[in-house]
This record gives structure tokens, C-alpha cells and sequence, in this order.
């Protein structure tokens, strides 16, 4: 083996945020979500994209590691940079666990270009035979209840073995933590921010099986796994068992089929003339919200801004008062215990963003006990958080100034443009599952476009429904996905802008894709638009009126009066008279 590569695919992210160490983190520091890690007998470089390169440049030790900006211009892929700076022969080892099928596919073709190139799958990672790596969790998996799911464990079961048979295939494999989750309607919490459980299930028309260690799933778990006749075997037993299941699809002369998402090691078990790769139908079934699933999204949104307006209320006069210091992660923790005071409440869906001045420019920036910034009154604060609630999942980013100085002229500008990109998409309207997400990405950015400004990171992405903070198979993005925008999809609506060393610029909101009636409908072409579910105040005082359009100003102040109106009785059944100043202060007409 010539060099071996420390991937990640969302499997690993989740393992990584169980506390098991990602082998690219443990090998380079860096904890970011995303990357590549090579490590040669010359040298040890990091491939991340757009979002990490900042944090990456922080985190590396840069005297033993090289940093590969991937989408940069002339920056390549690092198997890219394997075939320009390396000869023949050279085997590129990876453990097959900890990348999908797809991008092996993909690896492969672009090494094989070149004679004497090839990946080569691992039967021990080297790094988990050297890093001591804690063991996986076993907490309890429990039931999401039918009121908050809106579909039973039945139901989607005979959906799934519909598209079996319209495929013609012997059994469908799940392999994403979030796919068993939702199918089963059970959660865990195995995973930091993600109510998960470490899992496998194989789906055939005659039979369902869950593996999963049966003995931490609840009695209530028991029964309705037994109502929907669902065989429950050790999740050590997934692996080994997929060779008879290989031996039986063969006999029937169906294939099997797997998620774009599976892993090489999937494949190699049941063997590649064996299976169709797609993209799974579970990922697709989870993505449209079903109504209970949407109004129980809207209440989830509504209850979190009651404790994003107490938590900003709060901030501003702790920080005028100015009586101590205060740090970012000190901040997070506030807005935390006004989180946990809600109804449905079960943990944060992410470690908050709370970040001060030029730590705002770190994309996914996230203080710590040990790495944490006082917040500089006079600083532009941005913080990105959100909440799992039982009905609903929320992510919420909002950019305020709470100093007495004016903000700069380029501030004012770029949170304006930001805001006005950010309205730009609110308010769209597009054609019923007709248009991929890419092919709107630029109305949140035509804005800052015209004064020369950019972000690096998508404009959204899908949000679950008490599962995880990010979910797919939708987005927009410069990154092309040709998944079309349907009715009942969530994605958040998050432009921005970064300055390195002097701020950050984000404002997001959660939507769902709701039908939209027009004067006409061409050729019956039915039509969607974006509706805003986040209930928080934009702020007023970084914006320079006199950029918005008269319509843009409407939108604004229309959103604001919603959000007094829902915000403001809850907030006087607290009594939080702070929080209600707040509130109206900074939801003003514009």
C-alpha cells in the first residue's frame, strides 16, 4: 500500500459525534465534518470544502500538514492530486466501511485513467488498530409516537415493498441511521444532536428484519416492532447475515437493491452483480413531510422562538449592563437552559454557534469551555442554533449589533444584501417538482453578486422531523442535485457573507414548500412557493433602508408583525416583559 486515505461518509459524521472518534480527526485534529485525509510516506495532506477551510487552516498543524481547498480554482481532488504528483504503481488504501459505493465507483474511474492506480479495500483500519477508540454507545431506543410521526411503522413498510415490486427487486438494505429511524418510527440517543440509534435493517417482501441490540429498545418499542412484524437479530449479525441474503436474491434472479449511501463494504459482502444502486426511497418517502409531520414542524418553530427572543432579550441587556465578561460558549449555554424550559424539548440538534466579531467568520465555528471569545458589545454577534423538539426539528442563525457605535458602511451594506438575497428566495415562486435546488441557488445570491460578494456553502438544505438538523435527498446549492423541489420539503434559507478576521453574516430560517395558486396554470402546471416557518426577529438596526425595494420592505414587515403576534402571548404568559421590549423593539417597521 502506497498511502492510506481517512475518509468520512454521514455514517462515520454520526460515529464521530457518538464519541467515536472519526480517523481523520483522531489522525489530523481537524473536526470538521467533512474531509479527506492522506497521509503518504512523504507527506499527509487534508482535503475539506468551502465551509471548513478556515477551521481547517486553524485546527492543522500546518507544519506536517497540507491543506487541499476543494472547489477551489486549480485546486484538486485528492485522488486528483494522487495522479499528478505520484507514480506508478501506487495503492490507495481506504477501509471499506467509511466510504459509499458510489464515490468508490468515482475514485476508481479517475485512478484507473492512469495504468498502475488502484484503491484497495482494508480489512483492518490501521488507525483503529492504533488510536484507543471508545466503544459504541447502547443507550435506549424508544418509539415516536404516531402524533408526531403521522404515519405508522405499516404503512411505510408497504410503501417501501411497493417500490420493490415496481423495481422488481428482491429486498431493499438500510444502511443511514436516520432511514432506520424514521422507517421504524423509533428514536435513540446514541448521537450527540441526533436522536439515533446505531442500526441496519433489511426489507424484503416477505419479511422485515431490524438489527439492532434488542435488549436497550423499551417495552413500547417490543410491541410496536411486533406489531409491524418486524424480526429483531444483534446488530453484530447485519455483516455476516448478507451473504445468505445474497444466495437467496440469486435464487429468485432479483437483485438487491442499496442506498447511493452504502457503504464498499455492503457491496463486497453481498457482491456487485448482485445489487442496483439508488437513491434510496426511504431518504425520498422521509423528505416529504406528511401533514402531521409539517404542523407539528410549524409548533416546533413557534415554541423555539419564544426562547430565541427570552436568550436575545437577555444578551443584550447582559451585555450593556456590562457588569462581567461574557463568553461565547457561556452565551450558548443561556440559550440552552431557555430551550429546555419548552414542551416536547429533547436536546439541541447541533452545537451552537455562538460566535463574536471574526469568529463569525469560521462557517462552522463552535466555542468550548477550553476555546471560548468574550463577546465584544461593539462586534457584530452571530449565532446559529437550533433544537430536536418531539414535533420538530429547528435551525435558526440570526446576526444582530448590540453596540453603540455605528456599524460600519460595508457592514450595514452586506447584511442588507444578505437579507435581501434571504427575501429573494422567501418569497419565490416555482413550478410543483420542476425545478432542482441549484437552479435556484442564485436568486439568494444575486445581491451580494452586484457589490463582488460571495459565500462558500450552500443557500439550503433539508431539515428532519425530530431526526437530524440536515437531510437530503433536496438542496440548493452551486453544488448540482438534480432532485426537484416538491411539496412538503423542508430547507432552510441561509445566506451569508464572511470577512476573514473581521465578521460573519448569516441569516437563516426554515421553510417548507407549500402549493401556491396563480391567476393561471399553464399547460396545468401546478406552482409552489416558500413558506417561512421560523419565528424570530431579523433586527432592523444593520439594515440600509433605502437598498430594499418597497416589496422587500413589505415582506419584512409583514414577517415581523407575525412574529409579534405569535411570539408576543406566550411570551406574557412568562411574564418576560424583557423578552417582550425585545421582541417589539427589534420587529419595527422598516
Amino acid at each position: 500500500m502506497s498511502e492510506y486515505i481517512a475518509d468520512t461518509d454521514k455514517r462515520r459524521e454520526w460515529e464521530s459525534a457518538a464519541d467515536i472518534l472519526s480517523p481523520y480527526r483522531w489522525i489530523s485534529n481537524f473536526s470538521g465534518s467533512a474531509g479527506h485525509a492522506l497521509i503518504t510516506e512523504k507527506e499527509a495532506l487534508l482535503s475539506t470544502d468551502g465551509r471548513y477551510y478556515l477551521q481547517a487552516s486553524q485546527e492543522l498543524d500546518n507544519a506536517n500538514w497540507k491543506l487541499l481547498k476543494a472547489g477551489q480554482p486549480n485546486v484538486p481532488s485528492w485522488y486528483e492530486y494522487i495522479l499528478q504528483n505520484y507514480q506508478a504503481p501506487f495503492k490507495v488504501g481506504i477501509d471499506p466501511k467509511l466510504i459509499a459505493f458510489s464515490e468508490v465507483r468515482k475514485i476508481q474511474d479517475k485512478l484507473k485513467s492512469k495504468s498502475g492506480f488502484d484503491l484497495v479495500p482494508l480489512s483492518n483500519n490501521p488507525i483503529d488498530d492504533i488510536a484507543d477508540l471508545p466503544p459504541y454507545p447502547d443507550n435506549e431506543v424508544y418509539v415516536q409516537p404516531m402524533k408526531f410521526a403521522g404515519k405508522t411503522v405499516t404503512q411505510k413498510l408497504s410503501e417501501l415493498r411497493n417500490y420493490l415490486t415496481e423495481k422488481d427487486c428482491h429486498s431493499f438494505i438500510v444502511t443511514m441511521l436516520d432511514e432506520t429511524a424514521w422507517l421504524f418510527n423509533l428514536r435513540g440517543t446514541d448521537i450527540v444532536y441526533n436522536p439515533l440509534f446505531f442500526s441496519y435493517a433489511v426489507v424484503t417482501q416477505e419479511s422485515t428484519t431490524l438489527f439492532v441490540n434488542s435488549a436497550r429498545m423499551t417495552s413500547e418499542a417490543h410491541k410496536e416492532m411486533e406489531n409491524a412484524n418486524v424480526n429483531l437479530k444483534p446488530y453484530e449479525e447485519f455483516y455476516p447475515s448478507l451473504k445468505q441474503l445474497s444466495l437467496d436474491a440469486e435464487n429468485e434472479n432479483k437483485k438487491i437493491l442499496v442506498s447511493d449511501k452504502a457503504n464498499w463494504e455492503v457491496v463486497r459482502s453481498i457482491g456487485e452483480k448482485q445489487i442496483d444502486v439508488v437513491r434510496s426511497p426511504i431518504g425520498d418517502a422521509k423528505a416529504i413531510k406528511n401533514e402531521v409531520e409539517l404542523q407539528g414542524t410549524r409548533e416546533a418553530h413557534a415554541r423555539d422562538g419564544i426562547a430565541l427572543t427570552q436568550y436575545f432579550g437577555w444578551l443584550e441587556e447582559t451585555l450593556k449592563e456590562n457588569k462581567a465578561p461574557l463568553k461565547e460558549y457561556d452565551a450558548a449555554l443561556k440559550l440552552e437552559e431557555y430551550r429546555s424550559k419548552l414542551d416536547n424539548f429533547k436536546g439541541l440538534s447541533f452545537n451552537t454557534i455562538s460566535a463574536t466579531g471574526a469568529n463569525g467568520a469560521i462557517i462552522h465555528y463552535s466555542p468550548s469551555t477550553t476555546d471560548s471569545s468574550v463577546i465584544d458589545i461593539e462586534k457584530v454577534y452571530l449565532c446559529d442554533s437550533g433544537a430536536q423538539f418531539l414535533d420538530g426539528t429547528t435551525d435558526v442563525t440570526r446576526t444582530y449589533f448590540f453596540g453603540s457605535q455605528p456599524p460600519s458602511d460595508k457592514l450595514k451594506r452586506a447584511f442588507t444584501r444578505v437579507l435581501q438575497g434571504h427575501i429573494a428566495l422567501a418569497t419565490a415562486v416555482i413550478p410543483t417538482d420542476k425545478v432542482p435546488g441549484p437552479f435556484i441557488d442564485s436568486f439568494a445570491r444575486l445581491p451580494l453578486w452586484k457589490e463582488g460578494l460571495e459565500y462558500n456553502h450552500g443557500t439550503g438544505h433539508g431539515i428532519g422531523s425530530h431526526i437530524g438538523a440536515h437531510e437530503g435527498p433536496h438542496t440548493i446549492s452551486p453544488r448540482w442535485n438534480d432532485v426537484t423541489l416538491k411539496n412538503g420539503y423542508l430547507v432552510s434559507n441561509e445566506p451569508g457573507y464572511y470577512e476573514e478576521g473581521q465578521f460573519g453574516i448569516r441569516t437563516e430560517t426554515i421553510v417548507a414548500i407549500v402549493p401556491h395558486k396563480t391567476p393561471y396554470n399553464y399547460n396545468g402546471t401546478q406552482f409552489s412557493t416558500f413558506e417561512t416557518l421560523t419565528m424570530c426577529p431579523l433586527g432592523t438596526n444593520l439594515i440600509e433602508a433605502e437598498l430594499l425595494s418597497q416589496s422587500e420592505k413589505d415582506w419584512l414587515n409583514t414577517y415581523h408583525e407575525r412574529c409579534v403576534s405569535v411570539l408576543k402571548p406566550e411570551l406574557e404568559k412568562r411574564g418576560d416583559t424583557r423578552a417582550i421590549a425585545w421582541l417589539e423593539k427589534n420587529s419595527r417597521s422598516v
